[in-house]
């Protein structure tokens, strides 16, 4: 019996293809608790000397470092692969502009 289904170019296309979207929402995802915790960190009336503004500093910076490592990889992924970053709403030129 003949083997069915997607193979060879075309299979590694559908992967980098289910990949790119997968890559997207969690980079989007990344970028949007970034966002809101910086918001937070910003126009909270709470005195920056308790313990949850604290926090939020220290999640803010380490959400950051996951954001810049992020950027990097998708980055290579698009260099490798046929995942155009000028297509995306997310783009990382605006992402690389935060960190």
């Amino acid at each position: 019996m003949e083997a069915v289904g997607i193979g060879g170019e075309k299979l590694i296309e559908f992967r980098n293809s289910i990949l790119k979207q997968k890559y997207y929402v969690e980079l989007f995802a990344l970028a949007k608790k970034v966002l809101l915790i910086a918001r937070y960190l910003n126009e909270t009336e709470e005195s920056h000397e308790t313990s949850y503004y604290k926090e939020m500093q220290m999640t803010l910076k380490a959400l950051l470092s996951d954001l810049e490592r992020e950027e990097v990889f998708l980055r290579h992924f698009g260099e490798t692969t046929e995942f155009h970053l000028i297509l995306s709403l997310l783009c990382l030129t605006h992402i690389g502009s935060t960190v």
